[in-house]
């Protein structure tokens, strides 16, 4: 083991490295696959399915669905969870039903959950349901006066954040959870990683969506995991709550730049564990105690604009972009139920203006957009983003460095990649094929000096956000996009020229569909 890591997160992330000498498949027992949807027996439910303005009689103009304004109701929430994460498709399989959602899923396996919990809304008693998916309905998780409501919910919810300014301001929070054994089944103990850029694409489509109904989704990553599981009634050795997002009405969204940026323990080091308990470490060393919550403020960022800034970073010439990305508003809806990962690309090439619009939407909405649509993300100065251009008009093949910050590409590599990318992304032609692959790096030593272990769940998070408005993007320009997780890590460094410390946490490949 590298006498180097010092953390939990930097051993979980290097005992689950894929090698060529580790990376032999193993055969699935399907007899053992787990259930797809959460069931409460016996739950009091409320349907939804008959709030969404879908006709059984003809195509609907989606542009022309209503919007809440900012108004909380039951047929509110039935669009907004449709599109966050609804089924969006649904084909039979020998033995039963696939439903797709609204967000990609690793093997579509579907780790997320979401629950709600809701005060002061008509037509919704106040309390804690599980939204279930296939049957777009929520499941009550209690009987009535088991567990709390109205404003005592709301405020178990205030103390497990510390405070958040965000909780007392909103009726409705939707928390986002993880099922780890639905990822962990396939991929075994990397399944971590799965679940929270999968979590990460399901917040990504409830950000960009819920400015179409006059709402902003502020995420909080920072709360004592204890006392939120509790709540849920969730068994941490089996799934734990990942994300929490109160609604905000847009004119009553300013919290500031506080979203809930709390460190886990700031005692550093890592116990070895066997290979079985790799996964269940990271979520013990990551959760947030009540014990230290005093200790819990994150420490202030040092990074300035990111580890590679101009007078770090050896490079070519390069590309500033200089067109703000189109809104998708009105696309949006048809874009969500549209969304499938590509299982193909043609190998033909894009336009730099295409790329720069990508680009510009996953970082720079704000370009374009009013301040409640802008994407809110845990830090993203803790992720560096890589483009390996194959074929894009007017841009010379090779490996860029994007800055968001300032809209710069800087090539720092010349050179045809093909060969080197389809290797590392485990032989996938889509590496190879697509027009452009998007890699996002980390220096973990770094982000756990400031965060703690929990900042391998954060930035995991948030490039799945990143890599969804990617995709989402990619789908409105009618290009294709596929998220891999699935790589191998040491190459990934070597083709970047980057340091071991810096870990690749994900790769989504951009292009023409076939």
């Amino acid at each position: 083991m590298d006498n180097t890591i010092s953390s939990t997160a930097e051993y979980y992330h290097e005992r689950t490295k894929y090698r060529p000498d580790n990376i032999s498949g193993h055969s699935l027992d399907w007899s053992k696959k787990p259930p797809q949807f959460k069931e409460y027996p016996g739950a009091e439910s409320i349907r939804l399915d008959d709030k969404l303005p879908f006709s059984s009689e003809g195509p609907v103009n989606l542009r022309d669905f209503p919007s809440a304004n900012g108004e909380l109701s039951a047929e509110a929430l039935a669009r907004l969870l449709f599109f966050t994460n609804g089924v969006t498709g649904i084909m039979q399989q020998p033995g039963e039903y696939h439903y797709y959602r609204a967000a990609p899923s690793a093997g579509a396996l579907y780790p997320t959950d979401i629950y709600l919990a809701i005060r002061n809304t008509p037509d919704i008693p106040s309390g804690i349901y599980n939204f279930h998916v296939r049957d777009h309905r929520l499941q009550r998780i209690a009987p009535v006066g088991f567990l709390p409501a109205d404003d005592e919910l709301f405020e178990v919810l205030s103390k497990a954040t510390l405070g958040h300014p965000a909780i007392a301001k909103s009726d409705a929070i939707l928390i986002l959870s993880t099922i780890f054994l639905r990822s962990s089944w396939r991929y075994g103990q990397r399944a971590y990683r799965r679940c929270m850029l999968d979590t990460g694409h399901v917040f990504g489509n409830l950000a960009a969506y819920a400015p179409l109904e006059g709402f902003a989704a502020t995420p909080i990553a920072g709360f004592v995991d204890k006392e939120v599981n509790d709540l849920l009634g969730l068994d941490p050795a089996k799934e734990g709550a990942c994300v929490i997002a109160p609604l905000l009405a847009k004119d009553d969204c300013d919290v500031g730049d506080d979203f809930g940026l709390l460190r886990s323990s700031p005692y550093g080091g890592y116990e070895e564990v066997k290979e079985e308990n790799l996964l269940n470490s990271l979520v013990t060393r990551s959760a947030i105690q009540r014990s230290s919550a005093a200790l819990a403020r994150a420490l202030p960022d040092s990074s300035g604009t990111g580890r590679y800034g101009a007078s770090k970073l050896k490079s070519y010439s390069g590309v500033t972009l200089d067109s703000p990305p189109p809104p998708l508003h009105e696309e949006l809806r048809e874009t969500i139920l549209r969304r499938r990962s590509t299982r193909a690309f043609s190998g033909n090439p894009i336009t730099l203006e295409q790329l720069g619009h990508l680009l510009e939407y996953a970082y720079r909405y704000d370009l374009a957009g009013e301040s409640y649509e802008t994407p809110r993300y845990f830090d993203p100065l803790l992720l560096e983003t890589w483009v390996i251009v194959h074929a894009v008009s007017g841009l010379q093949q090779g490996t860029y460095y994007y800055s968001p910050a300032t809209r710069e590409l800087k090539l720092v590599g010349k050179g045809d990649y093909r060969q080197q990318t389809h290797y590392l992304a485990l032989g996938q032609e889509l590496a190879s094929d697509a027009a452009f692959v998007v890699i996002h790096t980390c220096d973990l030593p770094a982000a756990v000096e400031r965060f703690g272990d929990r900042a391998y769940r954060m930035i995991h998070l948030d490039a799945g956000h990143i890599g969804q408005r990617l995709n989402l993007a990619a789908i409105a320009l009618e290009l294709g996009a596929s998220g891999i997780g699935g790589f191998f890590d040491e190459e990934v460094n070597s083709l970047l020229f980057i340091p071991e410390r810096e870990a690749c946490v994900y790769i989504t490949c951009i292009g023409d569909p076939a």
